[in-house]
Parts: structure tokens; C-alpha cells; sequence
């Protein structure tokens, strides 16, 4: 913003931005859940970032709300502003519900067998052999006595 003062005109600008990146992050999200499961790491990593991104646009959708809010009556469009609010929250429990509803069959999907292995697949450990019961040889070691000699 090159002034300090906030306008309505910028409130718009910025919220039909936002509300144009809901959608398409809640096609994004749409797309990815038509793919048969399991999820790749890339579409795993790619819901994450979705999230953040969905959370981002409600807070700073929020933050010009109450910067809109304390403008001048006559200067803004009640009417615009409920539908705008209306319209982000329905976009945002959308993509947030789908991407969690994803992201939770993903984990319920991750193999039980490894327990190295996480749902994302991001621990390098995951090809290694595990077991509880390893049974090593007892090793016959000389006692130290403290002298250097």
C-alpha cells in the first residue's frame, strides 16, 4: 500500500484477489482427491502448503475486515462486505475440510507394518530392517585398572 490510509476501494481489490485464490487452491485440492490413493509425497507436501496458503487468506481477509469496518458508513457496501465474508468462509471450511479429510485418510493409509515410516514419507530410515529383539554376542573385555604402564 503506498499511503497509510486504508480505502475500500483496496478492501475489494484484495478480497476478490483472495477469494480468487480460494478457489483456485479448492480446485487444486478438488483435483489432487480425484487421484486414487495412496497420495505421492508431492500431493502430501502440496495439501500442507495449500493449508498454509488457505489460512493466510482468511487472516489477512479478517485483518482488511476490521480495517473496513472502522471506515466511514457512507463509504462502504455492508451488503458486499457480509457476501464477501459469506463467500471466503464457505471457500475456506471447503478446501480446509478436504484437505484435512485427505491428509487424515493418508495417515489412516500410512503402512503400520514400519514404524520408521511417517505418512509423508520424509524419513530416510524407512528401507532399514527394524526389530525389538536383537540378540548380540557377549563380548569378553579386558578390565582397566587406571595405570598408563
Amino acid at each position: 500500500m503506498v499511503g497509510t490510509e486504508f480505502k475500500y476501494s483496496t478492501y475489494e481489490k484484495s478480497t476478490n484477489l483472495a477469494i480468487k485464490r480460494l478457489e483456485k487452491v479448492l480446485k487444486s485440492v478438488q483435483d489432487i482427491e480425484n487421484h486414487p490413493l495412496p497420495l505421492s509425497l508431492v500431493q502430501i507436501k502440496a495439501l500442507n502448503a495449500y493449508s498454509k496458503v488457505i489460512k493466510q487468506k482468511i487472516s489477512d481477509f479478517e485483518t482488511n475486515l476490521q480495517k473496513v469496518i472502522h471506515l466511514p458508513e457512507d463509504e462502504v457496501n455492508m451488503v458486499v462486505i457480509e457476501e464477501h465474508e459469506d463467500i471466503i468462509q464457505s471457500l475456506f471450511i471447503e478446501a480446509d475440510s478436504r484437505i484435512e479429510a485427505l491428509l487424515s485418510t493418508e495417515t489412516q493409509n500410512a503402512p503400520a507394518a514400519n514404524p520408521n515410516t511417517s505418512a509423508a514419507g520424509s524419513d530416510n530410515s524407512a528401507s532399514l530392517p527394524t526389530s525389538a529383539h536383537v540378540r548380540l554376542p557377549k563380548l569378553d573385555l579386558i578390565t582397566f585398572d587406571g595405570s598408563l604402564s
